[in-house]
């Protein structure tokens, strides 16, 4: 079987790519501006899009998660494709939700923007008439520690500033899911023979705010605080019971992972200060 991974570049992508390779195969990983070959791409993991930084870039946003893969749909030879999307799709939804769920969206709402274009590109795979399978991604939690996205930038804050200064509050909660439970799910989607339209890649169980930054602080020994006039952001439970039965999903342990990752990032800025030990 031939795969190959789009957007090999990026976080997760790039972790596709070496789980592929860890299980004996050589995945394509062409540039984004590469002209795919005229050979079998055989099973396509397209893991291009924006993250935290799409507010800033719009048009990028949409280019990443549909203009691109329309081009991948309309001239790329393959067996099937698997979509990167995400779980913040059912923002606006309450109590537990699960992929039949009809979604809301505010074009008026600039933060919708994400939400409807992945939206779109899940659309456009699932009406084709091509092979197509979509990953609605939880937000992942790795070395990833560059990125924006919330708990990499708590670890940084935590270990730069020595405090945490949270802008939504403690209550606010949503769901997370270990770098490795994420990237085993997508291949093992990539490798299931008649898979339903849409999984859902998550842990299945939201940890709060405040939940996360005791497990960050009492590692760094700072403090943390809530910001004046912070916001509830309360996102719905997400159901992974179909990601269970098809994909084997077991999700790991967020929280007691923490220590780990805060550990890693102290270690990353001694190599980079030249300190040794």
């Amino acid at each position: 079987m031939n795969y190959t991974v789009l957007g090999a570049n990026g976080f997760i992508g790039k972790h596709v790519a070496a789980a592929l390779r860890r299980r004996g195969h050589s995945p394509l990983c062409p540039d984004r501006e590469q002209r795919l070959p005229g050979r079998d791409l055989g099973v396509v993991f397209y893991c291009i899009g924006l993250t935290a930084d799409f507010r800033q870039r719009p048009l990028d946003t949409v280019d990443a998660h549909v203009c691109v893969l329309n081009r991948v749909l309309r001239e790329a030879s393959y067996e099937k494709l698997v979509y990167l999307s995400s779980t913040r799709v059912y923002m606006g939804l309450k109590g537990r939700v699960n992929e039949d769920d009809v979604l809301l969206a505010n074009p008026n709402d600039p933060s919708d923007l994400y939400n409807i274009s992945k939206l779109m590109g899940e659309s456009a795979c699932l009406h084709s008439g091509r092979n197509a399978a979509v990953a609605r991604l939880s937000n992942v939690v790795g070395p990833d520690f560059s990125s924006d996205n919330f708990i990499s930038a708590l670890i940084r804050e935590a270990c730069e500033e020595r405090s945490i200064h949270l802008h939504s509050t403690a209550e606010s909660a949503k769901d997370f899911i270990l770098l490795e439970d994420a990237v085993g799910a997508i291949v093992a989607l990539g490798e299931l023979s008649r898979p339903m339209p849409i999984y859902n890649i998550a842990s299945g169980r939201n940890l709060s705010n405040g939940q996360v930054c005791a497990a960050i602080t009492a590692v760094e020994h700072c403090n943390w605080e809530v910001a004046q006039g912070a916001r509830l952001l309360d996102s719905p439970e997400i159901d992974i019971s179909r990601s269970r039965k098809d994909l084997g999903l077991t999700p790991g342990d967020v929280l007691g992972s923490l220590a780990g990752l805060v550990c890693r990032y102290r270690e990353k800025k001694d190599v980079e200060h030249g300190y040794t030990y």
